[in-house]
């Protein structure tokens, strides 16, 4: 308590519960990623633990060559997924965002 002039009375105590303020509370849940961004686009980045082609892509996952397109320019916009093209073939891959979003 702080009562010495020129103050006013004052009482002090700490604030409670910032001891664990910085800690995670849980592990994230097992179906984050998919509820995150969908099936398809959490499927596509853990198919990806290697180089893939978009075509290879749409052969495993079973899913239409424009749609796996279209799911690549998202992930590749949202900086998730790196391209380049290899004559015909576009090559994708998870860059290192990709990799880290994929391992929580």
């Amino acid at each position: 308590m702080v009562s010495d002039p020129p103050w006013q009375p004052t009482l002090i105590y700490p604030a409670r519960g910032t001891a664990t303020a910085w800690e995670p509370t849980c592990e994230p849940a097992p179906n984050a990623l998919r509820r995150l961004i969908g099936p398809t686009r959490a499927a596509i980045l853990h198919a990806l633990q290697a180089p893939h082609t978009g075509a290879d892509l749409a052969r495993t996952l079973e899913v239409t060559p424009s749609a796996i397109s279209q799911h690549i320019a998202v992930l590749r916009d949202a900086g998730l997924i790196a391209t380049h093209r290899d004559g015909r073939h576009v090559i994708v891959q998870r860059t290192q965002l990709g990799d880290h979003l994929c391992r929580s």
